[in-house]
């Protein structure tokens, strides 16, 4: 098993935001966690790299508890954070961007690799990253994140932002990800576009899991399709 998240409560402040999160990656897996707005989907993220730290409960990473490290021993063990929103470094360009990402270790993609995957990448090279699309973007971020050679990728809410064309590519990477047997851990407010993709999901409801189960399953749950606010003809 690759991650396994038991029983992680986390706060801001008194805010006692995750209340029990328990779920589990596989190596190989596409798994989903979703939920409503202020579910605690970003907060798990936060809480399995620690820049949330758990203050109960434990996260370990092929058995081994990574929770109470930094941040940056956890990235070095292997667990890439994709967040949401323009985290790239604006004033370097793509190139420079993509430089500092490179990792010289078991499981780093060379650079050839990634701009087969991204080869829109390699025409704007020399662009600051500054002043890239949100498409352009993520594009980006996916990129730094596969250089750094992941055990895990974890996406934070990927489609936020991006226009329904650069979606449709973002499902094309995921698919391509996944033929490449790379381990994600997805967060999603479209919830069928992540089921699309995904093996297994989580449903969260404030800070706890309240569904779990095969993609198709929860994907074709009218229960679960109403508890989202999916409409039954989506």
């Amino acid at each position: 098993m690759t991650l396994e998240v038991e029983d992680v409560h986390a706060y801001y402040g008194r805010s006692h935001v995750l209340q029990g999160i328990s779920l589990a990656v596989e190596d190989g897996e596409t798994v989903a966690l979703l939920g409503r707005n202020g579910a605690g989907k970003t907060t798990t993220m936060r809480s399995i790299v620690g820049l949330t730290p758990p203050r109960r409960g434990a996260v370990r990473l092929d058995g081994r508890q990574i929770s109470g490290s930094p941040t940056y021993r956890i990235a070095r063990k292997g667990v890439a954070f994709v967040p949401s929103g323009r985290r790239a470094y604006g004033s370097l360009t793509v190139r420079q961007n993509l430089a500092l990402s490179v990792r010289r270790r078991e499981g780093a993609w060379p650079m050839g690799r990634v701009l087969e995957m991204f080869p829109k990448l390699a025409d704007i090279s020399e662009r600051k990253a500054g002043f890239l699309s949100g498409g352009e973007q993520q594009m980006l971020k996916l990129a730094r994140a596969l250089l750094s050679g992941p055990r895990i990728l974890l996406l934070d809410e990927p489609t936020e932002g991006l226009s329904p064309a650069i979606v449709g590519d973002l499902g094309r990477w995921l698919a391509a990800l996944k033929e490449e047997k790379v381990t994600v851990l997805i967060t999603e407010q479209n919830a069928l576009f992540a089921l699309q993709y995904a093996d297994r999901g989580y449903i969260i409801e404030k800070g706890t899991v309240r569904h779990h189960g095969r993609a198709e399953s929860l994907r074709d749950s009218t229960e679960i399709r109403t508890y989202l606010g999916v409409g039954a003809n989506a």
